[in-house]
C-alpha cells in the first residue's frame, strides 16, 4: 500500500507528488501516456505559475524553455478596433518539456512514476483503491490518500463524484512553419465579437507559429477558422500550408458549482486538483499556476491529516477556499467581456485589455491564498 497515489503527471500532480515524497511518504504517480507528450497549452509560464515555480523550484533550466524564452507581454488584436498592449513578463516552454522537468523533480524527491497507466476507477475508503490497466493488465493498488490531477475528463472525479455533471468547453492547437512579421517578444491574443469571450492566442516557438483557440463545444472549428482569417488579414498571408501538428482537448466549466458549494472537490481522502476540480483562471485561461497551487494544497492537507489522524477532505477544502474565492472576480470579468462584445469591437478591445490587466494583477494574491 502507498501513502499517496497521484493520478496524472501534469503540474498539479508533479507538485503534489514532489511535496508528499519530500515528507517521506511513499508516493506513486500514475500517468496515462508515455512521456514526454504534447498538450494543448500555450506553455506561457505566467502569473501564478511563474510565482510558484520560482518559489518551489527556482529558475527553469534554459533547455526546458523555448526560443524566445519569454515574452514582455501580450498584444490584443481586435479586428476593426486595432490593438492594445499589456506589459507582463512571462516565460515560454513546450508543455512536454516543462511537465517532464517538473516530474523529474518529483522523482528526485523519491516519488515513483508509472507511465502508460490508465486509471479506470477510484474507490474512496480506508484504504482507497485505485484500479487501472498497465501494459494491458488490469491491476489495482491501495492508498491512504488519492490526489486526482487527471484533467478535464478526470476518471477520479467520475468515480468519486458520479453525481457531478461537468459542462465542457473545447481547446484546439495548431502549429505552422510560417514566418509572419509578428513581434516575437509578445504573445498575441485575437478576439472578436464573433467568438468573445473566447479568444485565440498565437506566438512563436523557434520557427513554428503556434496558435490555440478556445470555444464552446461544437464551435472550435469555426473559432479556429476565425483566428486564422484574422491573422491572415492582418499580415496579408494565407494559411495555405499544412499544419505541422495539431492537438485538441476539453476544459471543464465548474465555476458555478464551485462558487455555490454544490461541488466540493474532495471526499474522504480523495482530493481533486487543477482541471479535474475546474480550477482554471478565468479571462487568461491560466491553468498551470492554479493546478500547481491546488496540488500543493492537497499535499499540505495530507500532511495535516496524518498529524491529526483525520480525513483530508475538510483540510483540503479549507486550504483551497481562498483560491476558489479569488476566481470569482475574473469569472465576473468574463461575463463582462461577453456583454461588451455586444457594444462592438472598440468596447471589446477596451474590456479585454482591462480584464487581462486586472487578472494578471491578482496573481500574487491568488498565490498567497493557499498556504503551501
Amino acid at each position: 500500500m502507498y501513502d499517496v497515489v497521484v493520478v496524472g503527471g501534469g503540474p498539479a500532480g508533479a507538485a503534489a507528488a514532489r511535496r508528499c515524497a519530500a515528507l517521506g511518504l511513499s508516493t506513486l504517480v500514475l500517468e496515462k501516456e508515455r512521456l514526454p507528450r504534447d498538450k494543448v497549452c500555450s506553455g506561457w509560464v505566467m502569473g501564478v505559475a511563474r510565482i510558484l515555480i520560482a518559489a518551489e523550484y527556482g529558475d527553469i533550466p534554459k533547455e526546458v524553455l523555448s526560443s524566445p524564452s519569454g515574452h514582455r507581454g501580450y498584444i490584443v488584436h481586435v479586428p476593426e478596433a486595432g490593438t492594445g498592449t499589456i506589459e507582463s513578463d512571462s516565460l515560454i516552454s513546450w508543455r512536454r518539456d516543462l511537465d517532464r522537468w517538473l516530474l523529474r523533480k518529483a522523482q528526485d524527491a523519491g516519488a515513483e512514476l508509472w507511465e502508460e497507466t490508465r486509471v479506470a476507477e477510484v474507490i474512496e475508503g480506508s484504504p482507497c483503491i485505485v484500479k487501472f490497466t498497465r501494459e494491458g493488465v488490469a491491476e489495482d493498488v491501495q492508498a491512504r490518500f488519492v490526489i486526482g490531477a487527471d484533467g478535464a475528463n478526470s476518471h477520479v472525479r467520475k468515480s468519486v463524484f458520479p453525481e457531478i455533471e461537468a459542462p465542457l468547453s473545447q481547446a484546439y492547437q495548431e502549429w505552422y512553419a510560417i514566418d509572419l512579421p509578428a513581434e516575437r517578444d509578445y504573445g498575441h491574443l485575437y478576439i472578436g465579437t464573433e467568438i468573445a469571450p473566447f479568444y485565440g492566442a498565437a506566438h512563436y516557438k523557434g520557427n513554428l507559429l503556434v496558435f490555440e483557440v478556445g470555444a464552446r463545444m461544437g464551435q472550435v472549428k469555426e473559432a479556429a477558422r476565425w483566428v486564422r482569417e484574422a491573422m491572415g488579414s492582418e499580415y496579408r498571408v494565407t494559411f495555405d500550408v499544412e499544419a505541422g501538428g495539431r492537438n485538441a482537448c476539453v476544459e471543464p466549466v465548474l465555476y458555478s458549482q464551485l462558487f455555490k458549494g454544490s461541488f466540493r472537490p474532495a471526499r474522504g481522502n480523495v482530493m481533486l486538483t487543477g482541471d479535474a476540480a475546474g480550477l482554471v483562471m478565468p479571462v487568461t485561461g491560466e491553468g498551470m499556476g492554479t493546478s500547481m497551487l491546488s496540488g500543493l494544497a492537497a499535499a499540505v492537507a495530507v500532511e495535516r491529516a496524518l498529524k491529526k489522524n483525520q480525513k483530508a477532505e475538510e483540510l483540503y477544502l479549507s486550504g483551497i477556499r481562498g483560491l476558489v474565492e479569488r476566481l470569482q472576480g475574473p469569472y465576473g470579468m468574463v461575463r463582462e467581456i461577453r456583454r461588451e462584445a455586444d457594444n462592438g469591437p472598440t468596447a471589446l478591445l477596451e474590456v479585454t485589455l482591462s480584464s487581462w490587466k486586472r487578472t494578471l494583477a491578482l496573481s500574487q494574491a491568488v498565490a498567497e491564498s493557499v498556504e503551501f
